[in-house]
């Protein structure tokens, strides 16, 4: 005669310690799983989507330059100035050396270029836009630096922009913390249809 060691008294016990799965249940499992996958691959697409139909229209002052990179093709890589933050976060060093989530308010000057305004450390509660960036050694990094074009107008493009310094700009469309870049452009034309 065994005897058994249990934890808890139930009558069903034995009935759980017997338990299998069926063909059924790992199938509901196999397609929960395989719901959340494809759930949190398109949830971004979405978000940017959202933001490109329904965002605040924003036209910001850039620089931009030509990688060469032969993983992800020709793009212009643009940077935006953050000097205009009138505020720095304090870091809080129990996140780390140096490294923290910030959300970038957006201001416009009279002329409606954009800039960014002020850092804080959530997300703010008056309802103005934002953009959710890294503060990184005293630095911001923004989730969007690349603007994608056509392989044979790329190395033209960059001329352009190096041309014309003062008079080169993207259009962003911001949406509660999603930043999308819809265009670049010299002067009023955009970069994909500069005659080069």
């Amino acid at each position: 005669m065994t005897t058994e060691k249990r934890f808890f008294f139930s009558p069903w016990a034995d009935k759980v310690s017997e338990w299998k799965p069926g063909k059924m249940t790992l199938l509901l499992l196999f397609l929960i799983l395989a719901a959340l996958q494809i759930g949190l691959s398109v949830y971004p697409s979405i978000r940017s989507e959202a933001a490109i139909r329904s965002g605040q229209e924003y036209k910001f002052k850039t620089e931009a330059y030509d990688p060469a990179d032969p993983f992800r093709g020709r793009y212009l890589q643009f940077r935006l100035d953050t000097t205009t933050v009138k505020n720095r976060l304090e870091i809080d060093e129990s996140r780390g050396a140096g490294r923290q989530i910030c959300y970038l308010t957006i201001g416009k000057t009279p002329e409606g270029i954009a800039y960014f305004d002020e850092a804080l450390p959530k997300p703010p509660a008056d309802g103005a836009n934002y953009i959710k960036a890294r503060y990184q050694y005293g630095n911001y990094d923004l989730p969007m630096e690349q603007y994608f074009v056509d392989e044979a107008i790329a190395p033209a493009a960059e001329r352009a922009f190096f041309d014309h310094p003062n008079d080169c700009y993207i259009l962003m469309r911001v949406q509660r913390g999603t930043a999308v870049v819809t265009g670049m452009y010299v002067g009023d034309l955009l970069i994909d249809q500069v005659d080069f």
